[in-house]
């Protein structure tokens, strides 16, 4: 019970917000605590459906890192060509599903920095009306994952 009651008497720390204008993407945003030590600065993309697309790009409290920045034109540039590659993995690792992307829209995009490999990945979640839901994470500009819900 104690517990209890010093949880809601907690002071908890304030949660705080910083804007950035890019030159390609506009607007991106970051929420934070003064304790985070990892950033994640996001946007959204209206798209031809009535959905929108998250991007969230990792970063620093000043913005994006500039490599993953860059990464994320050059994908943003190029989701269709990315898309239809994602359908030819789809088509070989789900044969008997059927998939077809042309009737999924991206959900979220998140780009990243592999400290392992010291690679820029990224990830693309696309979702149907349906509810149901393919995630690919790329690596290298390769698919190396790709699962479907």
């Amino acid at each position: 019970m104690f517990k209890f009651l010093k949880s809601l008497f907690e002071k908890k720390p304030k949660e705080l917000s910083k804007t950035i204008y890019d030159s390609k993407f506009g607007k991106l945003t970051t929420d934070y605590v003064e304790s985070d030590e990892y950033f994640y600065w996001a946007f959204e993309v209206k798209n031809k459906t009535e959905n929108a697309t998250s991007v969230t790009i990792d970063g620093t409290l000043d913005g994006p890192f500039s490599e993953v920045l860059s990464k994320a034109y050059l994908i943003m540039d190029t989701l269709e060509l990315i898309t239809q590659s994602v359908q030819k993995e789809l088509n070989l690792k789900f044969q008997e599903k059927n998939i077809d992307l042309g009737k999924y829209y991206i959900d979220d995009i998140y780009f990243f920095k592999d400290e392992v490999s010291n690679s820029i990945c990224y990830d693309i979640e696309y979702f149907s009306d349906v509810e149901e839901m393919i995630s690919v994470e790329f690596q290298n500009d390769k698919i190396i994952l790709i699962e479907f819900y």
